[in-house]
C-alpha cells in the first residue's frame, strides 16, 4: 500500500492544481433555531433528545462519488442546508439516482454494530451501509424533539471527519450550539475511504449536553482553532504561489510517501541489504519498493536512501547463494526469503552501485537459466521493467574477484562467510544476529546459522513461516521463562579477505523477562517501532547471561576447507540444550540424523558422496543424534490456532549445570577429517586442528597459526 501512494506521489508531483481551499468558517458557538412549521416526512425517524444518545433509527443514501463530480449531492432537496429528505426521494448527481430508504432495524445486512466503546453501544458501520463503496460520501438523517433550552457538543463517535448539519447549520466534531425547544433536523454526512480496506468505519453520531460554562470553553477552543487553520491556509497559499500554482496535496503525497520509502530502506532493511520479515512475507514486502527505488533514481538521478540498504539487497541475495555448474543457484533461508526472481533483478540492478552491476547481470542470467538465445527468460514475470533496465551495452561479469567473501548487513546483525564464487560445492555460511526490532512477520532465532558447501546443507532451520526458537542452531532453555523474539547485542564482529571471519553476540535479553503491561494482557514493547530503541522497564532480569562466539575459518590450515568453532556461554536457569539442526532429508535420502554417528564427547555426519562433518565438544559435553518430537500453534492464515507437529532432527549437548560452557569445534570435508587435539579445560582449552589453532579469550574465538 505503501509503495502504491509511493507510485503515486511519483506521477503526480509537480502537476498544476488549485489553491488551497479556505478553512470553512466555524458555527462553534451558534445559536440554533428549531424548524418552524416541520413535520418529518414519509418514514422519517423521530426521537425524543437525550445527551450522549444516538438516534436509534435513521433514513440513509450513500455512494455520492464528491472527489470526481462537483456541486451539492443534495441539489434536487435544496442542498445540504435545507434538504429534509423522507423514505423514497430521489437525487441524481453525477449521472446517477440515488434513493432514501430506512436504516434496517435487523443487522442481516451489518448496517449496525457493537464496539467495547462507551458501554457497548450501538455504531453505525458506514462501510457496510454503502456496500463498502469507498472514496464515497454518505448521508444519514434523523429528527430529535428537544424539549429546553441547551447548550449541546457535537460528537461524531469514531469518525471525527464527519459533520452534522442541525437544522441547516453545518457544526464539526465538537463544535458546541446553544437549542431551543421544538424539532431539530439531523442530516450527518459522513465521507470513507480505504484507509484499511481489511477494517471497517463506524460512527455514532449523537449531542452531547453540556454547561454553559463548558460551552464557553469550547467555543472559545474552536475559535482559537479556526483561526490557527486560517493562518496555515494563508501560509499554504503563499507557499503554493511560490512554487508556480503546483498541486500542493499531489507535493504532500510524493513527500509523505517517499518519507515511508525511506523509512523501508532504514527500517525494514537497514545496512546490507537485510529485509528482516520470515518466509515469504519478505519477498511480497520489498517488491513494491525495489520497483520504486529504480523509478525514484530516473526521476531524480539519486537514491531514496543514501545508505547501503536498498542498494545491496540484491547483492546480500545474491551472496547467499551458491551457483551449481549443472543445476539452478539454491540458498538456504535464514530468516527472509532468500529468492531473488527476473522482478527482483529488473528492479533493483540500476540501484545497485556501477562496479558490482556487471555480476548481479550474471546473476540475472544464471537465476532465469537463459542460455544466450531464449530472451523469454529473463523477462519472465515483469517483461516491462526488464525491457526498460536490462542493459544491453553492459556484458556479465562472474562474482569471483569481484564480489567479497564476506557480507556485513550490521543493522540487523546478519554476517555472511564464504569461501569462493565458483560452483556449487562452495561454502556460505550465514549467521543471524536479530540485532534490530523486526516490524512483519518473525519468530524468535537471535544466534542461529546457516551452512552449505561441498554441494551439501550442513546446518539449516525451518522455512514455514510459523517456527520456534526450537527449530534453530541456539542453545534452547526449554524450563524458563524467556524472550524468544529478543534482539541479540553484536559485541565484536571481524571478517577476513579469504572469507573468514568471527562474530560474538550478547543475548542476555533473550533471557531476561519481559515485564506485563498496566492491563496485564501483554507483555510490554520491548524494541520501539522505528529506531530500534530499547525500552529498558520492559524487561525483567531473571538472573540468566548468555553469550555466544562463533568462527568460520576457510584458510585451509586445518587441513579441511571449512572449520567452524563456536563458544556458548550460558550462565543461570535450568536445562540448557545445544542444538544443531541437521537437513530432514525426503523419501529418496534418509535424514542425517541417520547418517550420524556418535562416539563420546563428538560426532560424524556423513553424506553419500564421502563428504563429512565431524564434531567435537572440547568442553565435556555428550551429544547425541536424534529426531525430537515437539508441536506448537500455528501462527496464522490457514494454521491460526492448529496444533503443528514439529519435528527437530539435529545433534544435541545437553547439561543441567548451573554455568553451562559450550566449545565445539568441527570440519567438514570431503574424504576422512583431520584430528582435532586439544589440552586444558572449559573455556580455557586450546584446540589444535591441523597447523590451526583455536582458543577463547573471554569475549571471541580466536584463531592463529600454529608455528
Amino acid at each position: 500500500m505503501y509503495a502504491g501512494a509511493g507510485f503515486a506521489g511519483l506521477a503526480l508531483v509537480g502537476r498544476q492544481g488549485p489553491p488551497p481551499p479556505e478553512p470553512l468558517p466555524t458555527k462553534t458557538g451558534t445559536e440554533i433555531d428549531p424548524a418552524e412549521d416541520y413535520r418529518p416526512g414519509r418514514g422519517v425517524p423521530l426521537f425524543d433528545f437525550q445527551s450522549d444518545e444516538m438516534s436509534p433509527k435513521w433514513i440513509f443514501a450513500g455512494g455520492f462519488k464528491t472527489d470526481s463530480v462537483a456541486g451539492d449531492p443534495l441539489a434536487d432537496l435544496g442542498g445540504v442546508t435545507a434538504a429534509r429528505p423522507q423514505v423514497g426521494d430521489t437525487v441524481k448527481f453525477g449521472g446517477k439516482s440515488f434513493r432514501f430508504a430506512a436504516v434496517p432495524e435487523d443487522n442481516d445486512k451489518g448496517f449496525w454494530h457493537h464496539e467495547n466503546y462507551d458501554g457497548g453501544k450501538k455504531l453505525i458501520d458506514i462501510t457496510n451501509a454503502v456496500g463498502r463503496d469507498y472514496f464515497s460520501t454518505n448521508f444519514f438523517y434523523s429528527v430529535t424533539k428537544n424539549d429546553k433550552l441547551r447548550w449541546v457538543r457535537f460528537d461524531a463517535g469514531l469518525h471525527d471527519s464527519a459533520v452534522l448539519y442541525l437544522n441547516g447549520v453545518r457544526l464539526a466534531h465538537n463544535e458546541v450550539a446553544r437549542i431551543e425547544p421544538g424539532l431539530y433536523p439531523m442530516l450527518v454526512q459522513a465521507y470513507i475511504d480505504q484507509i484499511n480496506p481489511w477494517g471497517r468505519q463506524m460512527m455514532r453520531p449523537r449531542l452531547v449536553e453540556i454547561t454553559a460554562d463548558e460551552a464557553e470553553l469550547l467555543v472559545a477552543a474552536g475559535r482559537s482553532e479556526h483561526e490557527q487553520a486560517v493562518t496555515h491556509w494563508q501560509e499554504r497559499t503563499e507557499e503554493w504561489e511560490d512554487l508556480g500554482k503546483i498541486d500542493l496535496e499531489c507535493r504532500d503525497l510524493f513527500e509523505r510517501s517517499r518519507h515511508m520509502m525511506y523509512l523501508f530502506c532504514r527500517e525494514a532493511v537497514g545496512d546490507g541489504g537485510f529485509q528482516a520479515e520470515l518466509a515469504h512475507y519478505s519477498a511480497i514486502a520489498e517488491k513494491g519498493p525495489a520497483r520504486y527505488m529504480g523509478a525514484y533514481l530516473q526521476m531524480f538521478g539519486y537514491r531514496v536512501s543514501p545508505q547501503q540498504d536498498m542498494e545491496q539487497l540484491l547483492a546480500r541475495k545474491m551472496f547467499a547463494h551458491v551457483y551449481p555448474d549443472d543445476n539452478g543457484p539454491r540458498a538456504l533461508e535464514i530468516n527472509g526469503s532468500p529468492s531473488v526472481g527476473n522482478d527482483l533483478f529488473a528492479a533493483l540492478l540500476p540501484v545497485v552501485r556501477k562496479d558490482w552491476q556487471p555480476s548481479m547481470l550474471w546473476g540475472w542470467q544464471r537465476q532465469a537459466g537463459f542460455d544466450g538465445d531464449d530472451w523469454s527468460r529473463l523477462v519472465d514475470g515483469q517483461p516491462i521493467l526488464a525491457m526498460l533496465n536490462y542493459p544491453l551495452d553492459m556484458l556479465p561479469a562472474e562474482p569471483d574477484g569481484r564480489m567479497p567473501l564476506t557480507w556485513q548487513a550490521d543493522d540487523f546483525g546478519f554476517y555472511g562467510l564464504r569461501n569462493r564464487w565458483r560452483n556449487g560445492d562452495d561454502f556460505v555460511f550465514q549467521f543471524f544476529a536479530r540485532s534490530h526490532y523486526i516490524g512483519g512477520w518473525n519468530s524468535g532465532n537471535a544466534g542461529t546459522f546457516r551452512l552449505v558447501g561441498l554441494g551439501h546443507d550442513w546446518a539449516v532451520g525451518s522455512t514455514d513461516r510459523n517456527r520456534h526458537r526450537w527449530e534453530e542452531s541456539v542453545v534452547q532453555l526449554p524450563d524458563d521463562p524467556h524472550n524468544h523474539n529478543a534482539c541479540a547485542t553484536v559485541t565484536y564482529a571481524d571478517t577476513r579477505r579469504d572469507g573468514s571471519g568471527v562474530i560474538s553476540i550478547d543475548y542476555a535479553d533473550v533471557y531476561r523477562g519481559r515485564r506485563l503491561r498496566p492491563d496485564g494482557r501483554k507483555g510490554m514493547r520491548m524494541y520501539s517501532r522505528y529506531g530500534n530503541i530499547r525500552q529498558d522497564e520492559a524487561f525483567v532480569d531473571l538472573g540468566i547471561t548468555g553469550m555466544r562466539s562463533i568462527g568460520v575459518d576457510y584458510s585451509g590450515r586445518s587441513g579441511a576447507p571449512c572449520l567452524v568453532a563456536i563458544v556458548d556461554r550460558v550462565h543461570g536457569g535450568g536445562r540448557k540444550i545445544w542444538t544443531w539442526q541437521l537437513p530432514k532429508g525426503s523419501k529418496e535420502a534418509p535424514s542425517d540424523v541417520q547418517r550420524t554417528t556418535v562416539k563420546g564427547n563428538s560426532f560424524t555426519v556423513l553424506k553419500a558422496d564421502g563428504a563429512s562433518l565431524h564434531g567435537i565438544f572440547v568442553s565435556g559435553q555428550r551429544p547425541v543424534a536424534e529426531v525430537r518430537m515437539t508441536t506448537m500453534t500455528g501462527g496464522g492464515g490457514s494454521t491460526s490456532g492448529k496444533t503443528l507437529e514439529r519435528p527437530i532432527h539435529g545433534v544435541f549437548a545437553e547439561t543441567r549445570n548451573k554455568k553451562a560452557d559450550f566449545f565445539f569445534v568441527g570440519t567438514i570435508q570431503p574424504g576422512q577429517p583431520p584430528e582435532i587435539r586439544f589440552s586444558g579445560q572449559g573455556l580455557n582449552t586450546l584446540v589444535t586442528v591441523g597447523s590451526q589453532q583455536i582458543r577463547f579469550d573471554g569475549e571471541k574465538i580466536v584463531f592463529e597459526s600454529k608455528h
